[in-house]
């Protein structure tokens, strides 16, 4: 039985040219993308941070500006 903490990593999702990234979006998240040389994470890091125990969060999701506008007005 493994009784190591378990550690959520928190992403926010920001679109970028038309794909939706992963930022790290806790200090942890930065800790795990600065170990692999990344600045977002992609499906593989997702199932090989699964995979070793961790939790995945997505913090936050960026909205297009005239999405953001067209809810807000």
């Amino acid at each position: 039985m493994n009784n190591l903490p378990q550690i959520t990593l928190q992403f926010s999702i920001k679109n970028v040219y038309g794909l939706d990234k992963l930022y790290p979006s806790n200090e942890k998240a930065g800790i795990v993308c600065n170990l692999i040389k990344k600045q977002t994470i992609d499906t593989r890091d997702i199932h090989l941070l699964k995979s070793l125990g961790f939790n995945l969060e997505i913090t936050q999701v960026n909205l297009p500006k005239w999405v953001h506008d067209a809810i807000h007005a």
